[in-house]
């Protein structure tokens, strides 16, 4: 369908332009991977539960004009601030229980790239803040979603007066004093304290979709200097991520969703690196089926458990 999309227009080969070629103008539902999110992980009845956080690229390279200096989270401590130069990316994100994985996944449904302040003043535009695209992201999904439940939760980068006027905030204290009291922010004006902590806590799987999508997908590791592939590329990765998680969520129900244990090491639900090499392993499969060559009378075959012990490595290899 893309490909034909693609071919047929003319002019701009966009992803309007393919959808028209394709048929597909007129489809109100044609919104892909958001709605197949919905489908499987937040059906009706739950809020929708989002979490707002950014990430920091560390990218060098005088052509890559969107560049900036912000604090590295991963390096800094409460004792030592550290600045880096590189991509700083927004991403609105679904916190929904994955029942198989036993915890809740951050799956990526908004991300953009956040031009620095230098970039801003150099283009004749107005720098926008987090606070900014987060207000847009917001309003954006409540677009999307009418009459639908949504709650948003964030870390401190997101406390300020442009948002406390339209969110309900919450401080929590500790009373043995381990940790520092926090400010916890939500969208639904209506609810308690605990329901906020909850889905507070929900958050802190963003941080681990950041490190799979680096470790198993190869965001942070592109090397572009054009402003679209700088702009679109880890959108993209952290779109597939989400992909993956349906894919998944399938071949659960099917039986197909292994995970890897060893006797060091008692896993007992499956991580996003099994669900990548589960979606693999099938898409392997399904593109192995076509015409088979005719056997020839002296080839001996191998066991089977080889061919799927070598699969499985190939499977896990990234």
């Amino acid at each position: 369908m893309l490909v034909a999309g693609t071919i047929l227009p003319h002019g701009p080969r966009t992803v309007a332009a393919a959808l028209r070629a394709a048929g597909l103008g007129a489809a109100p539902g044609f919104c892909g991977l958001f709605a197949e999110l919905l489908r499987v992980f937040v059906p009706s009845g739950p809020p929708f539960v989002v979490g707002l956080d950014e990430t920091l690229e560390h990218r060098w390279g005088c052509r890559i004009a969107a560049r900036g200096i912000y604090r590295d989270p991963v390096r800094s401590s409460r004792g030592h601030f550290v600045k880096a130069g590189g991509l700083r990316r927004f991403s609105l994100m679904l916190l929904a229980p994955v029942p198989w994985a036993g915890r809740v996944w951050a799956l990526p449904v908004l991300t953009a790239l956040t031009p620095s302040e230098r970039d801003a003043r150099e283009r004749g535009v107005r720098h926008k803040e987090l606070t900014d695209w987060a207000r847009q992201a917001l309003l954006q999904l409540a677009n999307w979603l009418p009459g639908r439940r949504i709650v948003a939760v964030a870390d401190r980068s997101y406390v300020a007066l442009e948002l406390l006027h339209a969110v309900r905030w919450v401080l929590v204290r500790d009373p043995a004093g381990a940790f520092d009291p926090q400010a916890l922010l939500c969208t639904d004006l209506g609810a308690e304290p605990v329901e906020i902590l909850g889905w507070s806590v929900r958050r802190w799987s963003v941080e681990v979709t950041f490190a799979e999508a680096r470790r198993h997908l190869g965001m942070a590791a592109q090397r572009q200097w054009s402003d679209a592939a700088v702009a679109g590329t880890t959108p993209a990765l952290l779109g597939l991520f989400s992909l993956v998680a349906p894919r998944a969520f399938d071949l659960h129900a099917r039986g197909a969703l292994p995970h890897r244990r060893m006797a060091w090491y008692p896993k007992e639900e499956p991580t996003f690196g099994d669900a990548l090499a589960a979606v693999r392993r099938s898409l392997w499969a399904e593109a192995a089926r076509f015409p088979a060559s005719p056997r020839a009378a002296d080839r001996e075959e191998g066991p089977r458990s080889v061919l799927d012990r070598l699969t499985d490595m190939a499977c896990l290899a990234a």
